[in-house]
């Protein structure tokens, strides 16, 4: 066994003795007999303190299946030396669980506590754009996987049932919202700020808040949940911990699942039902909630949109800032071919979920011919020229798409600009997240 995952199994067993804040002489003698068989000495502790837990993990999953059944037997013994398994522990444990199913469907980070919004036992749905069947499949079943998180302590948060409630209720409990728990501001900025909340999707929530605000090294290519399962302390610093568990299509099945597998760990699990939730005549004011108001008032409702000029010589594009201050309209410096390539990623996120590089079958092959025509349609729409680009080279395509960034990166008055810089996912798919509404076309 190599040295960091021996690190890594001390890691895990080191947070788990912390994780209920009760340390017992059972649980360090155990902790000493774990050290003795996985030949863990001092230096090696040592070197596991400056290990983040997601690091701890990811190492330990390197492990034989044999071996990791044989670590999860051991830390179910621990949790136990002290005649329960507390809620923390068990937080750990499922984490512990689902990382290492061979199935591998959850990922854990490790983060800088500032930038997590969620609460203690807050469970946010997430996507990276809208997913027809898992929104349906959530909408439908709301009230069920409410009622099963609440059985196991946890409160799910789902952004469009806060902003249908929300608008349920009207506009009269957000304007005193803003008005009341806000700096002082005008009729018009608390219009705008309202109307941004009444439009938020959880496309733009995963774009502007997780990896924009908080900047978050998160990659979600399917709807998934997203919990805080603990904090620990690494090199004297302390980071915050969480999951993203991605969702199977039968998501009430697999919430159950979940619930029921969470409460098992726990000898004696004491039943808190939480009654958190959004009302027509309340608004939640902590965790997510509180992060996602303060970021929109933070932004005063400001919104941008890209400008398509055709055949425009000087710019192609240009990006239009509005305010309740004015508006701007200052252009996107790129060229010709890089705007008809970026619009042409816009159009393809928006109607086949991105433009698909990977090239790994024949089939991908002729996606590819198919894409290259469509791109030269864009190509020959905007730009005055003989010849199209062939964005089927790399060699070609990347150049575009790093000037591209370059532009978005730097523009002067872009807000929200992970909605508008191209990704590049780790399947290879590259996605411009520019909402249909935000897209204009100019004559």
């Amino acid at each position: 066994m190599k040295d960091i995952t021996r690190q890594g199994i001390y890691r895990i067993v080191y947070d788990m003795v912390k994780a209920d804040y009760l340390i017992t002489q059972d649980e360090i003698d155990y902790m000493e007999n774990m050290c003795s068989e996985y030949g863990i000495t001092a230096e090696i502790r040592e070197a596991a303190l400056m290990m983040s837990l997601s690091e701890a993990v990811n190492e330990v999953k390197t492990m034989t299946p044999r071996q990791s059944k044989h670590l999860m037997d051991e830390l179910m013994v621990l949790v136990q030396t002290d005649g329960t398994c507390y809620r923390e522990e068990a937080l750990l444990l499922m984490t512990l669980m689902l990382c290492m199913d061979e199935g591998a469907r959850t990922e854990i980070y490790s983060v800088d506590p500032r930038k997590i919004m969620l609460d203690r036992n807050q469970v946010l749905y997430v996507e990276n754009g809208y997913d027809e069947d898992a929104n349906c499949h959530v909408a439908e079943h709301y009230n069920h996987i409410v009622n099963a998180m609440r059985i196991g302590g946890f409160e799910f948060v789902y952004l469009p049932k806060m902003v249908e409630q929300l608008a349920e209720a009207g506009p009269k409990l957000m304007h005193s919202v803003v008005t009341h728990l806000t700096s002082p501001r005008s009729k018009e900025e608390t219009d705008a700020i309202v109307a941004s909340m009444m439009s938020l999707t959880t496309e733009r929530m995963y774009r502007e808040m997780l990896l924009g605000k908080l900047e978050l090294d998160l990659e979600i290519a399917e709807p998934s949940l997203m919990m805080r399962v603990g904090f620990s302390e690494v090199n004297g610093s302390l980071m915050a911990n969480f999951i993203v568990i991605h969702l199977d299509e039968d998501i009430t099945d697999q919430v159950d699942s979940l619930t029921e597998d969470f409460l098992a760990l726990q000898k004696s699990p004491t039943l808190t039902i939480r009654n958190t939730s959004i009302s027509p005549n309340a608004f939640v004011y902590t965790g997510f909630y509180k992060t996602l108001f303060d970021l929109i008032t933070h932004r005063k409702g400001v919104r941008c949109d890209l400008n398509v000029y055709p055949y425009n010589h000087k710019n192609v594009l240009s990006i239009t800032r509005r305010s309740t201050e004015g508006e701007t309209e200052d252009p996107l410096a790129i060229g010709p071919k890089e705007s008809a390539f970026y619009v042409f990623l816009i159009q393809e996120t928006i109607e086949y979920g991105g433009f698909n590089v990977a090239c790994n079958s024949a089939l991908d092959i002729k996606y590819m011919d198919a894409a290259q025509k469509r791109f030269e349609k864009v190509y020959f729409e905007l730009c005055n020229r003989d010849t199209a680009p062939d964005i089927t080279i790399p060699e070609i395509r990347r150049p575009m798409l790093s000037k591209i960034k370059k532009a978005i990166e730097n523009h002067p008055t872009l807000v929200q600009r992970m909605m508008f810089v191209p990704e590049v996912s780790k399947s290879k798919v590259i996605r411009v997240h520019v909402e249909k509404k935000h897209l204009v076309m100019k004559n």
